[in-house]
Order: C-alpha cells, then structure tokens, then sequence
C-alpha cells in the first residue's frame, strides 16, 4: 500500500516536517509519494491524486483535510485520508504533528478502521444558471453586500419552514457542525449522526433557531429578494471555495445529501474521543 503525503504548503513551506516523514517511511520499507498541487482558475489549490490504491496523509489543517476530500470526489476515488494537524485548530485533523510516526506505524500495521461519511450537493438549475457542488463541512447562502441583508425562504421536504431577513443560511454536515455553524450558535453533532443542521445567520427574527432535520431531507432555499433587488442579491459556497456562484432573485438552491460519500481512517489505537477533542478545540483558551 502507498502512502501519498498531500501538504499545505502554507503550514510546511520548506517541506521540512514532509521531508522527514518521507524519509521515515522510507526507511521502514513502505511506498510514500509527496503529491503535487496547482491552482485552477478560481485560485483554489488541489492535489494530482494517483488512482492507485493508498492512503492519504492530509499534512496542514482542516482546510487541507477539506481539499483532500473534495479532490477525491471530483475525481470519483475513495483513498482514506487520515489529517495531520501542523496548524492550530485542526479539528477534523485525528494526528498531532509529534504523534505522526506513531500514526504512520499503525497505519502501516492496519490497526485503523474506516468511516463513511456523507457529503452534501448544492445544486441550483434554471434558464440562467446550472450549477452543483459537494460539500464536507456545510454550504452557505449569504448576502452579496456587506450593509445590506437579504431575504430567503426555507423549505424542508416541500414544506415551507419560514422566511426571514438575514446574512445567509448555513447547511451543515454532522462533521462541519464544529466549524462555521458552531460560531453561529449552532449545535455541535457527532460525527456518524445521520442529519444535517439548517442554522440562519444573523436573522432579523430574533426567535428563529437552527432546525436539526434527517440526511434524507431535501432542503430548498429560496433567494425571496424583495421589489428593488436586481442581479447579483447573494452568493452560494460550498465549503468556502471560492468557486461559489452569484444568487438572483427567485433562485433556488437545492440542498441533500450526495450520492456518494468517502472514507474517514480512524485510528484504532486512538484514546481521543470526539469529546476529547471537542473539550481540547473548542473549549480550551490558547
């Protein structure tokens, strides 16, 4: 089994933690190659993922573990990817930088199991724009300005929900509700829950809540707008990329759960539970 080593280069810009842990793994025998990256038009990085069987080593922070993901999914492979944490949050990120020889010996011995995980699709289709996306963590509706709101309507399996002025709607995984939905006031859900959490951003209603519903759902988000809004009045982003699109008037934005999914590696040997690691991410001042 080969091991491909995907780094920010951000995180590790001399490749000199990459290099050290290319060489351990040569050492002990074992396949590892350092994955090349570019940027495509949007300026978003992605990695040349080899279709051969192997694991990735996502080395950087949750938003390389979030690029893996999404590099695998465009390319139809389900490698595991196991992220090594050379940031500061790292939440999604199972490895701490000092532990990853230890990591990689266990890996090696196949002391891990792997873990689906759901993928959400934003999708949006009409006469002026066709448009799908996949998302990790969650998918945003937001505003197009920043001193203007805009209104949308939500609706859940056909059923109308509310409307409201705001900043945006946010639909999250169980996995991404650690992420943007958590500093929105969101609940924070296990990873494996089988649902997703439709949190609006900053409502004019001030009693409107996140709404838990079940990954079968289809959650439908329209762009209401209002009488003077014309062209560009919100934005769709899937897991921050910046190769989101621009919402008119009456659009609507689809979201459910993807066709497919991928797979998590979980150590075996790993005594850090999620609320372990939730207590030691979020709970900890640093």
């Amino acid at each position: 089994m080969e091991l491909y080593l995907a780094v920010n280069r951000q995180k590790d810009p001399e490749l000199s933690f990459t290099r050290k842990l290319e060489h351990y793994i040569r050492g002990k025998g074992w396949g590892v190659k350092i994955l090349a990256s570019y940027q495509d038009t949007y300026q978003n990085y992605h990695f040349h993922i080899p279709s051969e069987e192997g694991v990735i080593l996502a080395l950087g922070g949750d938003g390389t573990y979030l690029q893996c993901v999404n590099d695998l999914n465009l390319l139809g492979l389900s490698h595991p990817v196991l992220g090594v944490n050379l940031g500061t949050l790292g939440f999604l990120t199972q490895v701490e930088r000092e532990n990853v020889r230890a990591a990689v010996d266990a890996v090696m011995a196949g002391r891990y199991t792997l873990r689906d995980y759901p993928l959400l699709s934003a999708s949006v289709e009409n006469q002026r724009v066709s448009y799908c996306e996949q998302a990790f963590n969650d998918v945003v509706i937001g505003r197009q300005g920043f001193a203007r709101v805009v209104k949308l309507g939500v609706s859940i399996d056909g059923s109308f929900a509310y409307a409201t002025r705001c900043d945006g709607i946010l639909v999250s995984t169980a996995s991404g509700s650690t992420a943007y939905n958590v500093s929105l006031g969101g609940p924070v859900v296990p990873p494996g829950t089988p649902v997703f959490v439709v949190t609006p951003i900053a409502p004019h209603l001030p009693g409107l809540r996140p709404i838990i519903v079940p990954e079968t759902a289809t959650v439908e988000i329209q762009v209401i707008g209002s009488r003077h809004d014309t062209g560009k009045v919100g934005l769709l982003t899937c897991d921050g990329r910046s190769n989101g699109i621009w919402l008119e008037k009456n659009d609507v934005v689809t979201v459910k759960k993807h066709v497919s999914g991928g797979k998590l590696l979980h150590l075996t040997e790993s005594r850090r539970g999620f609320y372990d690691v939730f207590r030691e991410k979020l709970l900890t001042v640093k």
